[in-house]
């Protein structure tokens, strides 16, 4: 086997390949940081919450770069339920909810409408004399926003039913009605 190798391209390969594990090592030391406020902080919220039951949802994070630690159990005890257990929600949207939302984020605001109009994923309706003149959304970005769209159209386009992650009796009844099987 013949080959012509430019030595600009072998030099450039050897210096990725040298940036490799740096990176890999800057990244593990990121995790390590994270997880350690995270235990931080939770430690100080701990002390003024209830308790919770933690149900783990058996995720399995296949991906090359994945976080190092367990996030499961940091969100459960920040909101008390486990996000995780939602399909299609992985351990990296997790984080950057808990980075955007925090902890009793609920108490900021008065109404849902409030909540979901600082999501930015309810429409901006005007109305004049009883009729919608228009109904956009605005165009700012928020975060929370982006990544639950994000995640309600994989959610969409996955092959998971949305209604096998549903655990309450009355709600899995109505999932079956309005998908035509009456049990």
């Amino acid at each position: 086997m013949v080959a012509k190798w430019d030595d600009d391209l072998i030099f450039m390969l050897e210096q990725s390949y040298r940036l490799y594990p740096f990176y890999q090592k800057q990244m593990q030391e990121c995790d390590s940081k994270i997880e350690s406020i995270g235990k931080e902080y939770l430690s100080q919220i701990n002390s003024t919450s209830s308790t919770f039951e933690y149900l783990p949802s058996g995720k399995k994070n296949r991906h090359k770069n994945a976080v190092a630690f367990d996030v499961e159990p940091y969100a459960c005890a920040l909101w008390g339920i486990n996000l995780m257990r939602v399909p299609e929600i992985s351990e990296v949207t997790v984080l950057k909810l808990m980075g955007e939302l925090g902890y009793n984020f609920t108490d900021k605001f008065e109404t849902y409408k409030q909540f979901c109009r600082w999501w930015n994923v309810s429409p901006n309706n005007k109305i004049s004399d009883g009729k919608v003149l228009s109904g956009k959304i605005s165009k700012r970005k928020n975060p929370v926003g982006i990544i639950l769209r994000t995640t309600a159209n994989n959610l969409r386009a996955s092959k998971c039913p949305p209604w096998l992650f549903l655990s309450t009796d009355s709600i899995q009844k109505w999932a079956y009605v309005r998908r035509g099987d009456y049990r």
